[in-house]
């Protein structure tokens, strides 16, 4: 479990069972991570610019410790938000790897988007696609 300290509220926490080690995983999620956020489009770059997000892109790491842990943060206009990821190996040499999020959605703008992201389940479709790409990414044995 990670030992990063939370100041936003808890959102949501899923698991997904990888059938490679913590080594490959752990390659496949730096890789993912990196490629996370606003894509570098003109609508990405729009999007951004309205939204105030910073980093630009939409995440920063902000807490890593190497085949164990990795925090990815960030803030915008309507919300500041965590999303963190834990890995651990079992015993048959699968990896355990969880994602958590924690997120604030101030004032009337913040509510709005909450309705946007997490209320319509974009939230939960965006973080599965995530785990099962760093999943796929880790059990072909390429990062």
């Amino acid at each position: 479990m990670s030992s990063v300290q939370h100041d936003l509220p808890y959102l949501d926490e899923h698991v997904l069972l990888v059938a490679a080690p913590v080594t490959r995983v752990w390659a496949a999620l730096e890789e993912v991570a990196a490629s996370l956020g606003v894509p570098d489009s003109r609508l990405g770059v729009l999007m951004a610019a309205v939204l105030g997000t910073r980093p630009v892109r939409g995440f920063a790491v902000s807490a890593r410790e190497p085949e164990t842990s990795l925090v990815l943060s960030g803030r915008h206009r309507c919300s500041r938000y965590q999303l963190s990821f834990d890995l651990g190996g079992t015993p048959d040499g699968r990896t355990r790897l969880r994602a958590t999020s924690h997120a604030a959605f101030p004032g009337v703008r913040g509510g709005i988007y909450r309705g946007v992201v997490i209320r319509s389940g974009a939230h939960l479709v965006s973080v599965r696609h995530i785990l099962q790409t760093i999943a796929r990414r880790a059990a072909a044995g390429r990062s």
